[in-house]
C-alpha cells in the first residue's frame, strides 16, 4: 500500500508519524476495552496484569494488537 510505504518513509526521514502514532493509540484503547468488557461479562471487577502486544501481520503495513490480563473480582 503506497499509504504504508509514504508513511514509512516519512518516519526515517522526519521522526514520529503522528497519523500511525493516534491509530496505534486508538487501536490499543479498543483493545483494552474489549477486555473489560469481556471480563465484566466473565463477573470480574478488574484487570490485573494488564500488557499489550502487536505484530505486522503483511508486508502491507497492516498491525495487529493484543490485550492481556487476569480478570479478578475484588473486595
Amino acid at each position: 500500500d503506497l499509504r504504508s510505504l509514504s508513511a514509512g518513509f516519512s518516519s526515517m526521514s522526519r521522526g514520529e508519524v503522528v497519523d500511525m502514532t493516534n491509530l496505534l493509540a486508538e487501536a490499543r484503547h479498543v483493545t483494552l476495552m474489549r477486555a473489560v468488557q469481556h471480563a465484566q461479562a466473565l463477573g470480574a471487577n478488574g484487570l490485573i496484569g494488564v500488557r499489550f502486544d502487536s505484530n505486522e501481520v503483511s508486508t502491507g503495513g497492516i498491525i495487529e494488537i493484543h490485550c492481556y490480563g487476569t480478570a479478578v473480582l475484588l473486595g
